[in-house]
């Protein structure tokens, strides 16, 4: 009875540090590519450099120029926005999905957006 008790013990510990790991210890930072929804063709880079929690990135839009960024991921979610000085406001909000992808809801001057990222291969 004690080997069961001790086993299941150990099992549920393992468990929740797995998932606590999956949030807590992952790690973003590199270069993403980005879809936005209503904007199929842009080939748009987010690259993010990731410090514990906190974030810099910069937004790389074709033909627009590179939006500077900052903002933080903890427990799996991720928060960025451009900084005051870039030419126009945007907000990311979202999650890291359990296959690796990113993605969440776009708030710009154009409106609300969806939005997704995969990491570029290689990186």
């Amino acid at each position: 009875m004690k080997k069961r008790l001790y086993f299941i013990l150990v099992v549920g510990i393992l468990a929740t540090s797995s998932i606590y790991a999956q949030h807590n210890g992952s790690r973003i930072d590199g270069r993403w590519n980005v879809k936005v929804s209503g904007h199929p063709e842009m080939s748009i880079v987010l690259e993010i450099k990731q410090d514990g929690h906190k974030l810099t990135g910069n937004f790389m839009i074709p033909d627009h120029g590179d939006l500077d960024m900052v903002g933080e991921f903890a427990e799996g979610k991720i928060q960025l926005n451009s900084t005051e000085n870039a030419f126009a406001q945007l907000s990311l909000v979202g999650n890291l999905n359990a296959d690796g992808s990113l993605g969440g809801n776009l708030t710009s001057t154009m409106g609300d957006m969806n939005w997704t990222a995969t990491r570029v291969a290689g990186r």
